[in-house]
């Protein structure tokens, strides 16, 4: 039998004195971790509950957020094209040009093409064109055969090809100068029959972008009625340019006390910008 040391045989005795006490400790050292066990898992579940209702609230708020984008979506919409006087200007037997005055109340939204359709008379005359944010100018369908002289005259734009313009300032709208206007009588190419007319200006291009191509429309009123219209398409528009531009009217035209020159670019399609 080994002999133990004097520190060996006063644990032993010390042991045997605090025995029971060593076992509470032991006891309450295992309750203590069972319970800090337990708590701590309470507290996840606690957590877990609570994180869930987080997440349920902020899928809320998402959802909430879908329908607010939808309605910012529809509130920020293009708005439809204002349509004002349409009518039709006689130019000859049985033919007539029509008119109508439409305008983009639009800021930021343009069109970059549309489809339109005249009425009169129950029959249809369709044109395309287009229209820059907050433009106003004419739509035209000339020369239209008909039996009698239209009671009424409708338009309508059902088809339109919107473009959004984040920047106005990247509009570059050119502005044109109309000089040496000059509306002269003719004489008839036929005796006792009424005067033709024709109509002479320079029309300049005083931006600095030239174009492939752009229209020109003139409306001849009086008293704000619509005598005569005309339109015509330039081509090779430089910048600084000054071109030649005349209409004529074979079958004459009444007295006019305004004249309306309408320059139009479609500034929307890139592919109009001709290199310097």
């Amino acid at each position: 039998m080994p002999e133990l040391s004097d520190k060996e045989l006063k644990f032993g005795y010390w042991f045997l004195l605090h025995r029971e006490t060593a076992k509470r400790a032991l006891w309450i050292i295992i309750i203590t971790a069972v319970a800090a066990v337990w708590i701590y898992s309470g507290w996840q579940w606690i957590d877990w509950l609570t994180s869930r209702k987080a997440e349920e609230a902020a899928l809320q708020q998402m959802i909430s957020s879908s329908v607010n984008i939808k309605d910012y979506i529809k509130r920020n919409a293009p708005v439809p094209l204002e349509i004002g006087t349409v009518t039709a200007v006689p130019a000859g037997k049985n033919v007539y040009n029509l008119i109508g005055q439409v305008k983009n109340p639009n800021i930021k939204w343009g069109a970059i093409a549309m489809s339109y359709t005249f009425t009169a008379n129950g029959e249809q005359f369709s044109g395309e064109g287009f229209i820059l944010p907050q433009e106003e100018k004419y739509l035209l369908s000339l020369g239209v055969n008909l039996k009698t002289p239209p009671q009424t005259v409708t338009l309508e734009v059902p088809e339109i090809k919107w473009k959004r313009v984040q920047d106005l300032s990247n509009l570059h709208v050119p502005q044109f100068s109309v000089l040496n206007q000059k509306l002269e009588q003719l004489s008839s190419l036929t005796e006792g029959g009424v005067p033709a007319a024709r109509l002479k200006f320079d029309l300049v291009n005083n931006s600095a972008y030239s174009f492939w191509q752009m229209g020109v429309t003139v409306v001849l009123t009086n008293a704000g009625s619509p005598q005569a219209v005309g339109r015509q398409t330039l081509t090779n528009i430089l910048s600084n340019g000054k071109y030649p531009v005349e209409f004529y009217w074979p079958q004459g035209i009444p007295y006019t006390d305004n004249l309306t020159v309408k320059t139009e670019v479609n500034l929307l399609d890139p592919a109009i910008f001709k290199p310097l």
